[in-house]
């Protein structure tokens, strides 16, 4: 690791015991918007560090959990190029102790990062505040934090070749997870990095497709490709396979148990049949989420099916497929969705090619368990027309605003109407994130500080 200028400004009293020593600052070296801190104390301790832009510091690292002479705690999301001021503090028995205050540089960033550009109001609940956890696919994919400022805040590069389409924080909030589709020479994987780079971590999964959640207990539940004959040729459907630690598999749900492609054939080119690019997991109808549920958007088939995890049976349709809940009369439907976002009462749908030819849109419906309709409740048509192929997604947020990812054309918006706007009124865009030309995005997921990191859709 590169050792960075430590520069003392201050000093203090405490026991000989806990006192820290050997105080030390490191780049790290497999996130480079991570700085970790090392300290030894006499007798074990527990501490932590409080650092910030000013020698007023202002913002600590959690508390150790363990008793320990040697220590470390990791600064994760620095600024490029910006000087940090820090302190380590030690508790034990109610004696502290307390270092000098001392100051760091951090790197600069490199010159190949991509330059994202952000327009309107990135500073509060009326545009956009939070953070994104989003791949950035370039030359090379780019597993990032970005701010509503649109700084990359956490980035690892995925160096072997590999396809990026989905990352997730993972449920304990102490890494970033990724799928890494395969490309003949690297195999397949989820992979996990530590959000203070301490370690990267893997689990291969053959065939995995394009989407992955992890649930409560660790396991991961991941699209997989399910490629079987049909008549006299192949066609390439889905599963939906649950991977526990040490990634044996179970199967949930296969698609070709739910559809029939004699009757559904799709519109897939070259053997791809179901098409399956996304998950959202949600809760049952009384929202517990240990009762498992996933919806997955079907590109191919033009549908969302909903597969509860305890049953593996896709025991709901909307979409062309063989509805089980219709559109109510009025509602648009979909065509070739992408990125979804599905719960009891509502279904956020990236629809690509619902809207015409090279016009995608994002649409909202109102999901009628009792009627059994699915009810147009918000429809969002860019101006000038973005299309998107495919990715991408759809979230709600507070105060009738709505996050829309268009993927493959490098852009993001949060988008607003006022409370009683009529349904197709067209809203007004409040924040928006574009990448450089020739950049494209994954499937993203929101969070409001790396601190304690959540997967918000």
């Amino acid at each position: 690791m590169l050792a960075l200028p430590l520069v003392t400004v201050g000093c203090g009293d405490e026991p000989e015991s806990f006192a820290p020593s050997n105080v030390r600052a490191s780049a790290n070296a497999t996130v480079p918007t991570v700085v970790n801190i090392e300290w030894t104390t006499d007798k074990p301790s527990v501490g932590y560090v409080s650092y910030g832009t000013t020698s007023e510091l202002g913002k600590s690292t959690t508390l150790e959990t363990m008793a320990t002479t040697k220590h470390t705690a990791s600064l994760v999301g620095v600024s490029p190029s910006t000087k940090y001021y820090y302190r380590v503090f030690t508790w034990q028995d109610l004696d502290t102790g307390a270092s000098p205050v001392a100051s760091l540089t951090t790197n600069a960033a490199p010159s190949n990062l991509p330059v994202l550009t952000v327009t309107g109001d990135s500073a509060s609940d009326n545009g956009f505040k939070e953070l994104l956890l989003l791949p950035i696919i370039g030359q090379k994919p780019l597993v990032s934090v970005v701010a509503s400022n649109g700084q990359l805040l956490w980035y690892y590069s995925e160096d072997k070749g590999r396809t990026v389409t989905r990352a997730r924080f993972s449920v304990d909030g102490k890494s970033v997870l990724y799928n890494a589709i395969g490309n003949g020479t690297a195999p397949s994987e989820i992979v996990r990095v530590a959000l203070d780079g301490s370690s990267v971590t893997s689990l291969g999964v053959p065939d995995l497709g394009r989407d992955f959640v992890q649930l409560a207990n660790g396991d991961y539940v991941a699209l997989v490709n399910d490629v079987r004959p049909s008549g006299t040729t192949m066609l390439r459907g889905d599963k939906l396979v649950e991977f526990d630690a040490t990634g044996a598999p179970r199967t949930i749900v296969s698609l070709w148990d739910c559809f029939d492609p004699t009757q559904y054939p799709g519109d897939g080119a070259n053997g791809d049949w179901t098409g399956a690019v996304a998950i959202s997991l949600s809760g049952s109808d009384d929202s517990d989420l240990s009762n498992d549920v996933f919806y997955l958007s079907l590109r191919n088939l033009n549908s969302v099916v909903r597969v509860p995890r305890a049953t593996g049976k896709c025991d709901a349709v909307i979409g062309a497929a063989g509805p089980t809940i219709p559109f109510a009369a009025g509602s648009s439907t979909f065509v070739h969705p992408g990125g979804i976002f599905g719960s009891a009462g509502k279904l956020e749908v990236l629809d690509s090619d619902g809207a015409g030819a090279g016009m995608s849109r994002a649409l909202e419906y109102t999901l009628d368990a009792t009627a059994a309709t699915a009810t147009e409740s918000f429809r969002y048509t860019p101006s000038p027309p973005i299309h998107v192929d495919a990715l991408g997604g759809v979230a709600a947020l507070t105060g009738n605003r709505w996050l829309v990812n268009w993927s493959t054309a490098g852009k993001l918006e949060v988008v607003g109407l006022p409370a009683d706007a009529a349904l197709g009124k067209a809203p007004d865009v409040r924040w928006s994130l574009t990448a450089p030309a020739g950049t494209t995005f994954g499937y993203h997921v929101r969070t409001a500080s790396l601190d304690a990191p959540i997967n918000e859709p």
